[in-house]
């Protein structure tokens, strides 16, 4: 069910909301690490204040699971910037100043700097997938977002942009570049909504109607909205945790964009783009490597190694590239140096014909990374007989 959504209280801005290597000014196209301020904030009560769980909880005004949530999500962006030397930037996220400073800030803030008392004026921008004034269903497929200037809870000025073409992968950059502290949406897939995480934008999914009315009510703090929106494509078929998943998980993983990395995507009919009517195979631009790899740009190389009828631990005589355990190796050393494998099989080890247990095929799925493992490790080392006979 739709619920209005729980802003988190915070106590005020950082002195300093940018972080870096000394000496070393970010280039535009390098990353940078976004922390929310309800994050700034819970890191503060917490690891400086010295607060506990329950007592940040009523400090800021949530559930305990929700301060868990948001503190190890704080720490893991911390540990991110020390350890790839990644720029920090402190803004955005889904919050609400306090104003009860004797009640409330004068006891815990008390290190916070005097500047930012009484001003009164909050900065915040909106995005909200937009098409005719109305809320934009699918945000993997917009074509527009209105964004909407807000201070003081008020808007004062919006203007409506055009992505230019941008897919999924790409959206949240394009918000993250426009300053964007929160979106407005209908459905969203998994990979976008780590993606708009990772950035540190606010996300308001499942919503509908009018694109003006909805920041309306999210300035009331009446906009309701669904936590677990997914993108259906109103029956369009979608790989829902394929590549739009894979897309963000690599992302993440891959925060450093030095050089180019090569993901390898090992798998069977699917993969390899089969037409179910027997007509060919699908174009590279229909097919989930070849999605993946228009979600993952330019900065990634995406070898598909697709065959049809392909298994897990299953061989068949004549066909000796049918077994996957015994051609992992094969497909590795065609594309080092390899930065990640994706393997997707499993399909064709359940045809009766095989008479394979579930423990059969996971057992199998194990041993296909142990070997993808060693292989990276010691790429001449010789291959054992670990597959299955028919």
């Amino acid at each position: 069910m739709p619920r209005p959504c729980k802003r988190r209280r915070v106590c005020g801005r950082p002195v300093c909301a940018r972080f870096g290597p000394r000496g070393q000014e970010r280039r535009p196209e390098e990353p940078f690490v976004s922390m929310t301020l309800d994050e700034y904030e819970c890191i503060r009560l917490m690891d400086l204040e010295g607060l506990t769980q329950e007592q940040c909880a009523a400090q800021m005004e949530v559930a305990r699971t929700t301060v868990q949530a948001v503190y190890q999500s704080a720490r893991k962006k911390l540990a991110l910037c020390l350890a790839k030397g990644l720029e920090l930037q402190i803004g955005g996220g889904n919050y609400v100043f306090c104003r009860e400073r004797e009640r409330c800030c004068r006891r815990h803030c008390q290190g916070m700097s005097e500047n930012y008392a009484g001003k009164g004026e909050e900065k915040m921008k909106i995005g909200v997938t937009y098409e005719n004034g109305e809320i934009f269903q699918h945000f993997g497929h917009t074509e527009q977002f209105k964004i909407y200037e807000v201070v003081d809870g008020k808007v004062v000025s919006s203007e409506v942009v055009d992505t230019n073409g941008s897919g999924h992968g790409a959206l949240a950059g394009f918000l993250q570049g426009r300053r964007v502290d929160a979106l407005i949406c209908g459905g969203i897939g998994g990979g976008a909504q780590n993606a708009l995480a990772a950035a540190g934008i606010r996300l308001y999914a499942g919503c509908s109607g009018s694109a003006d009315a909805a920041v309306e009510a999210l300035l009331k703090n009446e906009l309701e909205y669904h936590e677990d929106a997914t993108c259906d494509h109103h029956g369009e078929h979608h790989h829902e945790g394929g590549w739009d998943t894979a897309a963000g998980i690599i992302k993440e993983m891959n925060v450093e964009r030095t050089m180019k990395k090569t993901v390898i995507c090992f798998g069977d009919s699917n993969t390899f783009g089969y037409i179910p009517d027997g007509s060919g195979r699908f174009s590279s631009q229909e097919r989930w490597p070849g999605r993946l790899q228009e979600l993952l740009g330019d900065e990634y190389l995406v070898a598909e190694e697709g065959v049809c009828g392909r298994t897990i631990i299953f061989r068949e005589k004549g066909n000796p590239g049918i077994c996957g355990l015994d051609c992992v190796e094969d497909a590795l050393n065609r594309n080092q140096p390899a930065d990640m494998l994706i393997v997707m099989l499993g399909t064709n080890d359940c045809k009766t014909e095989y008479h394979a247990s579930v423990s059969q095929i996971a057992r199998g799925a194990e041993r296909i990374v142990e070997r993808a493992k060693a292989c990276a490790a010691a790429p001449a080392r010789e291959r054992g007989d670990l597959c299955m006979e028919m």
